[in-house]
C-alpha cells in the first residue's frame, strides 16, 4: 500500500436537481439534514449548490441542474476524502488520466480536483483542511432521523464495459476487492452495474433504523420497506436517486 496514496472514504455525493426547490425541500424538511452553505459561481453569480450536512466528515450537495453545463444525470458527482490531494494528482497525471491543472482550494476551503471515469462519471478528490466549512461545523448538528447516518456505499450506472470499469477502478483508482465490489477505505464500499442496470444508489447506515423509519414516516409518506439483505428503507430522491438505509 503507497502511505501518500489513501481513499480514506465517502466525502459526499452531489446531485444534480431538476427541481431545485423541490431537492431542497426533500433533502432539508423531508430527511431533515441542517443546511451547511449554499455557494454561488464566482464569474456568474448564480446558484451551485446547497450543501447539507450529513456527520462531521460527509455531506450532500444539491446542484442546481439550470446551471450546470455537464452532462446531466441524477448522480451528479461522487467524492472521496483522502490523505492527500496532491499526491492523488501526481499518480493520476502519471497514468495519463486527464486532470486539471493545478490543485484548487474551492469555496468549502478544502482542496481537491475532479476527474472522469471512463463512463464520464465525476470524481472528486477531497483532502480535509481545518479551515474547511465543514471541518468548522462542529456546533452544526444532524438532529434529524438520520441524525446517526453514514454513507457507505454506492452502486453506479454506465456500466457498459463492466471489465474496463473494475480495471479503472481497481488499478488507476487501487481499491481492493471485497464480496460485494470494492473497498472504498476501510468501512465503504463501491459496487459496479450491469449494463442493464441503470439505476444509482446510495447506501447509508443507521445506528437505529426502526427509529429513523418512525421520525421519516412522521414527515409526510411511509419509506419502502425491503427485506433481501435485511431490514432496509428505500427511496427515492426527486430526481430518482435510489436512497438505501441499512442498519449499523
Amino acid at each position: 500500500m503507497n502511505e501518500r496514496l489513501q481513499i480514506q472514504g465517502y466525502s459526499h455525493y452531489a446531485v444534480s436537481a431538476e427541481n431545485y426547490d423541490k431537492s431542497l425541500e426533500f433533502y432539508g424538511k423531508y430527511l431533515a439534514l441542517p443546511e451547511l452553505c449554499h455557494l454561488d459561481y464566482l464569474d456568474s453569480g448564480k446558484r451551485m449548490l446547497t450543501c447539507f450536512k450529513l456527520n462531521d466528515s460527509q455531506v450532500i450537495e444539491v446542484f442546481d441542474r439550470r446551471n450546470i453545463q455537464s452532462p446531466v444525470r441524477a448522480l451528479h458527482q461522487l467524492a472521496f476524502n483522502v490523505n492527500n490531494a496532491f499526491a492523488w494528482w501526481d499518480w493520476f497525471q502519471s497514468r495519463g488520466i486527464a486532470v486539471p491543472s493545478e490543485v484548487h482550494r474551492g469555496q468549502m476551503k478544502n482542496f481537491g480536483f475532479i476527474i472522469e471515469d471512463a463512463y464520464q462519471n465525476c470524481l472528486e478528490f477531497v483532502q480535509l483542511t481545518p479551515e474547511s466549512l465543514l471541518m468548522k461545523s462542529r456546533d452544526i448538528l444532524n438532529e434529524g432521523p438520520l441524525s446517526s447516518a453514514e454513507l457507505i456505499g454506492v452502486c453506479l450506472p454506465r456500466a457498459w464495459d463492466p471489465q474496463g470499469q473494475r480495471d479503472f477502478y481497481r488499478d488507476i483508482l487501487l481499491l481492493a476487492r471485497e464480496a460485494n465490489g470494492l473497498a472504498v477505505g476501510a468501512l465503504h464500499s463501491i459496487a459496479l452495474q450491469a449494463p442493464h442496470q441503470d439505476k444509482c444508489r446510495v447506501v447509508f447506515s443507521v445506528k437505529d433504523l426502526q427509529k429513523a423509519q418512525r421520525n421519516l414516516s412522521g414527515s409526510g409518506h411511509w419509506p419502502e420497506e425491503h427485506s433481501v439483505y435485511g431490514m432496509s428503507i428505500v427511496l427515492n430522491d426527486p430526481d430518482g436517486l435510489e436512497l438505501q438505509f441499512v442498519k449499523a
